[in-house]
């Protein structure tokens, strides 16, 4: 099935191989296959500067026990997970050293994920030494990205006092767009900073293309 495909493949792009190969037939893709590689393909683009870092968590897979991959760097990290069991697993982890974090406790991760909407599985945001719980069903793959908006807003060059802001993040953690490789644009960004000096910074929605 094409969610089958897309979890297969973003579990083994998350062990963080640099060069990627694709051994494929061609002619056996349907086009939902094509745009689940292209996005597989860009989110591996995104996430590249995190593989040097990878690392394994969890349990071991031949013992059934839930196992994935981590990487992070100061402004962006991922998660990926598999329940290789026939049954439901709780997993925890805590987010630390371990896993790759660096210890800047001043850093707020929110959450997203390239496989769709996390909804309340687990929190809008992290930081340093939380413990993040997850449930997943037999057989389930999910992948968690975090990201450090204070960061990724900065080298966006937008001013520090709305990158910080407590409203801004609230509306973030909130309702978090969904989830796209592509970077904001200059007009929906003019457009997003208007409404919220109009609307004396409290923002109503952020739109991503």
């Amino acid at each position: 099935t094409p969610e089958a495909f897309r979890d297969y493949l973003y579990m083994n792009l998350s062990r963080g191989t640099g060069f990627i190969e694709l051994y494929i037939k061609t002619e056996k893709l349907s086009y939902s296959d094509w745009d689940i590689l292209a996005d597989g393909l860009k989110w591996a683009q995104k996430v590249f500067p995190l593989f040097h870092n990878v690392r394994m968590h969890g349990g071991s897979p031949r013992d059934n026990e839930v196992y994935g991959y981590s990487a992070w760097n100061k402004t962006q990290g991922y998660l990926s997970f598999h329940n290789p069991s026939e049954k439901e697993q709780t997993y925890n982890v805590m987010l630390d050293r371990s896993l790759g974090l660096l210890p800047e406790t001043d850093m707020v991760y929110h959450v997203s994920s390239p496989l769709g909407s996390v909804g309340s599985r687990v929190k809008a945001s992290y930081r340093y030494g939380d413990m993040l719980s997850l449930t997943l069903k037999p057989g389930e793959i999910t992948v968690l990205d975090f990201t450090n908006l204070a960061s990724s807003f900065s080298s966006l060059g937008i001013w520090p006092m709305l990158a910080h802001s407590s409203i801004m993040c609230r509306a973030w953690t909130g309702s978090l767009p969904p989830y796209t490789s592509s970077a904001l644009s200059l007009r929906i960004l003019n457009s997003w900073l208007c409404s919220m000096a109009m609307t004396k910074l409290k923002v109503v929605s952020v739109s991503l293309i």
